[in-house]
């Protein structure tokens, strides 16, 4: 569109400069014509010079002169074709629409009779063959001594300008069309910055006519707090011819204010000249608000960041709180765990090795075994409080591997037979299952059968049974399936529910209480979960039995063959003499340590500090390290790791201490086992039967055990 109306403004540009051209050639002629002694032939080359075309008549209409362009225009072969003959006999012509008029009338020949100069600037030449060819021309009096001579004709061919002007029509007409089909505002002005047309849109939007509103009538529906800003920024733009663009606000015909962004940018012609302002108003109300809508937006979202982030930063306080909290507690625990197991370290050990002592009255040696099993019921309480906590604070570390599920079972019923045998109760075994290799930690897996099996244990009365089952059931293939029942106490149908919970212990006939504090079942069922698996508790209801039914994902039978065995409990071994260095600083368990040890024909030298332990290696008399890890004058850890290097001295730790990352460090410092107080004689005797010859010592990470 835009091309369009330049393309038309340049050629009518062009149709000016020629009038004034033609005017000046004209007036030249004249000149030569009445100019004394001027010749035919500097006439003829005069007219043949110039692309206009001329045309002379005398006062009887008979072609007196023309020039080689009204020749080409006419379509004639030569000149002298055309000299002589009849005014209308050259030209044919007729108004613009085609219509005719009487020869009399003709504008050419009216002034070759009277004088008249004329302009005709539409009409229509007639060649002698081809279509009309639309013409402007200027006709001219011929005077010679102030007599009138003729007239002398001027025309151009008008058909390019005459398409200019049908492209500029069709551009107006385009340009109207899309202004009034647009649901855009738009307006065209003046270079001098009045409007000279608003499209329907404005008229629909105020309510007003465009006379009303044309020329400066619109600041009528501008916003009084925006008339001023709107009129200084219009008349910099049209004094500058820069883009005019600014954000303001009109009336509706309804009163209420919109906000508009308007924008006008200058039309330049070819020559860079400004002819005319175009610019458009667009309804920006409904982004306003919904920027109105973002600014409050981001306001609430900046307030709920701040209140996050005061959160955040209380919650990161409190995380810090409860992590200082977590610590102090596990400090406390592990602390406590400590002390309570170091004073129950030589009781332990010396009434387990009395309650074997055959020397020993058989009454003598079953009061001082009741003993020894209450002593170890309380490390089993602090054993317990240790893995609840290590299992809720996501501390317990699980070695995975594929394990025989049975020698597993057969391992924990090891660990409770003789509790069995002593109530008299028939444990029965009967391993089904053809696929029996799961994906499990050894000790852990050991511990949850242990837990069962000894619940089991203590719920039925003497001369009760146990069954212990496994299958490949038809309904889960993929799975390992355990089931431990027992003929006991059984469980009340509200209580299946929450047997698992932690702290709860059903209460049976007459308030009686079977000891513990419900840790055990609590433990198992989180230690099976964390190895992929699942338990539940059955029962019919009080005194009809339980059964609990564990269940494994199954890990390929090839995988079983090729993994190490799985730790069993500690049995008897044949007493191997040791040179033994002991170091404990606590008295009463280093001298009960130091005889238990020396009546089993070992040679202990027995010291309480890092600096003697050192001294008394030095002699190199000394084949294996029992050690304590908390030490006066230094460090357990560190005393192995430089006997190891120095001696090549295997060695087993000795710690009230026994959280995982314990015995993990234990390895790494160089003991190939770890023992948490309080120990039984027959733990101690196994671990150091274990012990390898100094010269197989590797490095660190040799098997441990808890």
């Amino acid at each position: 569109l835009e091309r369009a109306i330049r393309y038309a403004l340049e050629k009518s540009r062009h149709a000016r400069d020629l009038e004034l051209t033609v005017a000046a050639r004209t007036a030249e002629l004249e000149k030569a014509i009445q100019a004394q002694g001027a010749s035919e032939e500097y006439l003829r080359l005069m007219l043949d010079s110039t692309e206009q075309a001329f045309y002379g008549i005398d006062r009887d209409g008979h072609t007196t002169i023309c020039n080689s362009a009204f020749v080409r225009m006419m379509g004639f072969a030569r000149v002298e074709d055309v000299i002589g003959q009849k005014l209308h006999d050259v030209i044919h012509h007729t108004r613009a629409n085609g219509a005719n008029y009487p020869v009399a009338q003709c504008p050419i020949y009216l002034t070759a009779q009277t004088g008249q100069a004329c302009h005709v600037d539409d009409e229509c030449f007639y060649p002698l063959q081809g279509e009309a060819i639309p013409v402007e021309y200027w006709s001219y009096p011929v005077y010679r001594e102030g007599e009138l001579r003729g007239a002398i004709t001027t025309c151009i061919d008008i058909t390019e300008r005459k398409e200019a002007e049908a492209k500029v029509r069709e551009a107006g007409e385009r340009f109207r069309f899309l202004a009034e089909s647009m649901p855009q505002k738009i307006f065209t002005a003046k270079t001098s910055g009045e409007v000279d047309y608003f499209n329907r849109e404005w008229m629909q939007f105020t309510g007003l006519t465009f006379e009303q509103i044309r020329d400066w009538g619109w600041l009528q529906f501008i916003h009084p707090a925006d008339t001023d800003e709107t009129v200084r920024q219009w008349q910099n733009a049209v004094a500058t011819n820069q883009p005019f663009n600014i954000e303001h606000r009109f009336r509706r015909a309804d009163g209420e204010y919109h906000w508009h962004l308007s924008r006008a940018l200058p039309m330049r012609d070819a020559g860079g000249e400004v002819t005319m302002w175009i610019g458009s108003n667009t309804d920006i109300e409904d982004q306003k608000n919904h920027e109105a809508e973002l600014r409050e937006s981001e306001a609430r979202a900046r307030r709920l960041f701040e209140t996050a982030e005061a959160a955040r930063i209380s919650a990161e306080a409190a995380k810090s709180r409860a992590e200082s909290a977590t610590r102090a507690k596990d400090d406390f625990l592990a602390a406590l765990s400590h002390e309570l197991r170091t004073p129950l370290n030589p009781a332990l050990l010396l009434a387990t090795s009395l309650a074997g002592d055959a020397e020993l009255p058989a009454r003598v040696r079953s009061d001082i075994d009741v003993i020894a099993k209450g002593i170890a019921l309380q490390a089993e309480l602090v054993d317990d409080l240790l893995d609840i906590t290590r299992i809720t604070g996501g501390k317990l570390r699980l070695e995975l591997r594929p394990i025989d599920a049975h020698i597993a079972l057969r391992n924990a019923y090891e660990i409770v037979r003789s509790d069995a045998e002593e109530r008299e109760l028939e444990i029965t075994f009967n391993l089904a299952a053809k696929h029996n290799c799961i994906e499990a930690d050894a000790v852990r897996l050991q511990q949850i059968f242990w837990n069962v099996l000894k619940n089991a244990v203590k719920f039925t009365a003497r001369g009760g049974a146990i069954s212990v089952t496994t299958c490949n059931a038809e309904d889960n293939p993929g799975a390992l399936t355990v089931e431990i029942t027992d003929t006991g106490i059984g469980i009340a149908p509200e209580m299946l529910g929450t047997v698992f919970d932690a702290f709860i212990q059903e209460e049976h006939d007459r308030g009686h209480r079977f000891g513990g504090i419900g840790l055990g079942l609590a433990i198992t069922r989180r230690l099976v979960e964390l190895q992929h698996g699942r338990i539940e508790a059955l029962s019919a209801g009080r005194g009809k039995g339980a059964t609990f039914r564990i269940e494994f994902p199954l890990e390929s039978a090839e995988l079983c063959a090729e993994a190490e065995p799985t730790p069993v409990a500690p049995t008897a071994v044949a007493p191997i003499t040791r040179r033994i260095l002991l170091v404990e600083d606590h008295e009463q368990t280093r001298l009960t340590l130091a005889q238990l040890l020396e009546r089993r024909g070992h040679i202990v030298t027995a010291v309480e500090t890092t600096a003697a332990a050192r001294e008394n290696a030095a002699s190199g008399e000394h084949d294996l390290v029992i050690s304590d890890l908390g030490l006066p004058d230094g460090d357990g850890h560190k005393l192995m790791a430089d006997l190891r290097a120095a001696h090549r001295l295997p060695g087993i730790a000795l710690s009230g201490y026994g959280m995982d990352d314990d015995i993990a460090r234990s390895r790494q410092s160089g003991f190939y086992v770890h023992l948490t107080k309080p120990i039984d004689i027959a733990s101690l005797e196994a671990a150091i039967a274990a012990a390898p010859p100094k010269k197989k010592i590797a490095g660190a990470g040799l098997p441990g055990a808890k």
